[in-house]
């Protein structure tokens, strides 16, 4: 489970990055020579920060999942970290898909917006009902 923890980590970083992409490719100029180091350096900066926050997130995750599987609450655990991951990349997926244009005949980015949806709110809810990450963690377990 924690190997598709750190697979959804590095999908999200992936289709984020592109968006983030798109996202300063329209609002910074790359005709001069300022605005390519500008777009550079905006590109750099995010992989450098979301690469350190997918890193904290793989540590932090397994060590939660190796005490679940200690109290036998694995996939609890395991929910809490995938479903708002699915949620994110749910937002950026929907977000990358709005700034390409809206094309009824991409269904497939469709059906996967749909099941990251779908997915995500279904692994939120099935989380819900145990006690939250940080008390967990400051209980020690």
């Amino acid at each position: 489970m924690w190997a598709l923890v750190v697979a959804l980590g590095i999908w999200i970083l992936l289709v984020s990055h592109s968006a983030f992409l798109g996202a300063i490719a329209t609002r910074v100029s790359q005709d001069s020579t300022s605005g390519f180091w500008q777009y550079t350096a905006l590109e750099r900066f995010f992989v450098v920060g979301i690469g350190l926050a997918w890193l904290v997130l793989v540590t932090l995750s397994e060590s939660y999942l190796r005490h679940g599987v200690k109290r036998g609450d694995l996939f609890r655990r395991f929910a809490r970290f995938v479903g708002p991951g699915l949620l994110l990349l749910f937002a950026v997926d929907a977000t990358l898909l709005f700034m390409q244009g809206l094309s009824s005949a991409a269904w497939t980015r469709w059906l996967f917006l749909g099941a990251e949806l779908v997915l995500g709110v279904w692994f939120l809810k099935t989380a819900r009902s145990s006690p939250s990450i940080l008390s967990d963690l400051l209980v020690g377990d």
